[in-house]
């Protein structure tokens, strides 16, 4: 999942579009535009307090879509492709934009879209807390990234001096005007003391028209000193904002960038091989190990039976080798087939199938497993007087009990041991259908009175005799096991003349033939299938049979993977096996 991640981001990388950002850098001094002239000469100092709000407004401006609406028709961008054309994506968004929140009309040719295009590849933002604007501007094109950043910088400055000359001109204006005014009233409160001095006015009305006049004059000095620093101002005015740095056409794209994509596809498909492990995990209602099985049911496993894989060629009587099976086929098929499927006309090994591969592959990892579970029998049941009656049973149907109940036989059979194998499986009868005829003596033969033990007893070796369930066709025959209780006789009789008798029971769910059939054993082997049978039926099923009351001998553990579940020495004795 991660290598996926890897080549899709590297794939994406490749494919991309390159993007470069060019940067420029303006310094606002809100300090420089409130100096007055005489601030300038050396030696003279004035202490203001800074006023940072004026760094927030030029940001503000520099993001204004009138000072972008003037960038746009300056370089001609309104037809620029680079910067008109829009994903399907941006025009959806666009249109429901438009949709739940109306623009208002704007004047001009420009498409409120290219401005918004434009302001969004525009970064305008303070650096840190000092009075220098970072401005970057992101393009296809890296020349055209740098002019729009330059541009955008002359432009603003521009404008501010524009601002900045009008205001000086509409403030010498005011004071012309109030200046002449003033001389005036100068010249007409001297023309008063003079008259008055002339006439011998008393001294009360002199000294109030010599305070009139100088308070005129005061005022006059005061107006024309400013006046003057106005003037100066406006032949050299003062920027309040000044370029420090100026943007160059980037050399190197700004996205995507090869590290950072394959860093984020990493941990895309990290994240996403966690989720898909999180997922199995919580999804997967099944035993995955036999430390797993033992430590949540309390019961141990005697057996972990993998997976195998069919012989790849076979050898015909005339000595030529056959088309190789190159495909694999679960051990665990007990579905039941027809006797049209799979015809049967004599009592051969060749009819038997899976049921003795023991025989076939004597040093396989899944003959191994078999010997695990009889050494696990034989300790749950140390009888020396009779032989052992042993039960193969499952939590569901399709559990593959009929498979493991065959080769178990076939494993003892060729240890020497005199075995049965009884399929008493009266639903399905998936023994009887691959090995009996027809016609011949079954188990419900034996039960209804209608045969006797050596009657329904069919030898398939010197030490495996066999005994079929009957046609499951015939309900009244499925009703005889569990109404007859001479099913205990039945198996205390071939105790007493076999080794081990060995039967295939139904799936304790939902049947209740099990509850009459497994009590009469000695013991019985519940087979699970990993990450297949769900746990809470398997802890069901075990307190059915604890209920029977059954001895539970273990589980066997089916369908393994011993490389993925918990045999990590799997690939290291691989030499130890035949498969």
């Amino acid at each position: 999942m991660i290598g996926a991640a890897l080549a899709a981001g590297l794939l994406f990388a490749l494919l991309a579009t390159p993007v470069f950002t060019a940067e420029g850098t303006v310094q606002v001094d809100p300090l420089r535009s409130l100096q007055p002239a005489g601030a300038m000469r050396a030696g003279s100092q004035e202490t203001l307090s800074l006023d940072l709000a004026a760094v927030d407004s030029q940001v503000e401006k520099l993001k204004s879509e009138q000072l972008a609406r003037d960038v746009i028709t300056q370089l001609g961008l309104a037809t620029n492709p680079d910067l008109v054309a829009e994903s399907a994506v941006s025009r959806a968004f666009a249109t429901l934009r438009a949709m739940l929140r109306p623009a208002p009309a704007v004047n001009g040719d420009i498409p409120a879209a290219t401005v918004r295009e434009f302001q969004n590849r525009l970064d305008v933002r303070r650096v840190r807390e000092t009075y220098m604007i970072s401005l970057r501007f992101s393009s296809t094109s890296p020349r055209l990234a740098a002019t729009v950043v330059n541009t955008l910088m002359q432009t603003h400055l521009d404008r501010e001096r524009d601002a900045r000359r009008r205001s000086i001109q509409s403030e010498i204006d005011w004071m012309d005007d109030r200046l002449a005014r003033l001389r005036n009233d100068i010249a007409a409160a001297d023309e008063a003391l003079k008259q008055a001095t002339l006439r011998g006015a008393q001294r009360q009305e002199t000294s109030k028209l010599e305070q009139q006049a100088a308070a005129n004059r005061s005022v006059y000095e005061h107006l024309l000193d400013r006046y003057t620093t106005s003037v100066q101002q406006l032949s050299f005015p003062y920027q309040q904002t000044t370029i420090v740095t100026g943007a160059r056409v980037p050399q190197e794209q700004s996205f995507p960038k090869l590290s950072i994509v394959l860093l984020l596809s990493g941990l895309c498909g990290l994240l996403l091989s966690l989720a898909l492990i999180a997922y199995r995990e919580l999804s997967n209602n099944g035993f995955r190990s036999a430390r797993q099985a033992e430590a949540s049911l309390g019961v141990p496993v005697i057996g972990l039976v993998p997976k195998r894989q069919r012989a790849s060629a076979r050898i015909s009587r005339a000595g030529t080798s056959r088309t190789p099976l190159d495909q694999l086929r679960p051990l665990w098929s007990n579905a039941r087939l027809s006797r049209r499927e799979r015809p049967c006309t004599s009592m051969s090994l060749d009819n038997f199938g899976d049921c003795r591969y023991v025989l076939d592959k004597p040093m396989s990892r899944f003959t191994e497993g078999l010997r695990n579970a009889k050494v696990g029998v034989d300790r749950s049941v140390p009888r020396e007087d009779r032989g052992r009656a042993v039960g193969f049973t499952s939590a569901l149907p399709g559990e593959g009990s009929a498979v493991i109940a065959g080769n178990f036989a076939h494993l003892a059979a060729a240890c020497g041991k005199r075995t049965l194998l009884i399929d008493a499986d009266l639903r399905t009868a998936a023994l009887t259908a691959a090995i009996v005829n027809d016609g011949a003596r079954s188990l419900t033969d034996v039960l209804s009175g209608r045969a006797t033990l050596a009657d329904a007893t069919y030898m398939i070796t010197d030490d495996l005799a066999f005994i079929g369930a009957g046609d499951p066709s015939r309900s009244a025959l499925s009703r005889c096991a569990v109404e007859t209780p001479d099913i205990h006789g039945l198996i205390e009789r071939a105790t007493a003349l076999y080794d081990y008798v060995i039967v295939n029971l139904p799936a304790v769910a939902p049947l209740a033939d099990l509850r009459t059939l497994a009590p009469a054993l000695d013991a019985v082997a519940l087979i699970v299938r990993c990450e297949t049978t769900p746990q809470q039926s398997v802890r069901d099923a075990i307190g059915v049979l604890v209920s029977a009351p059954v001895r539970l001998a273990g589980v066997i553990l089916a369908d393994a993977d011993l490389e993925e579940y918990g045999v990590r020495s799997a690939s290291r004795t691989e030499c130890l096996f035949e498969e």
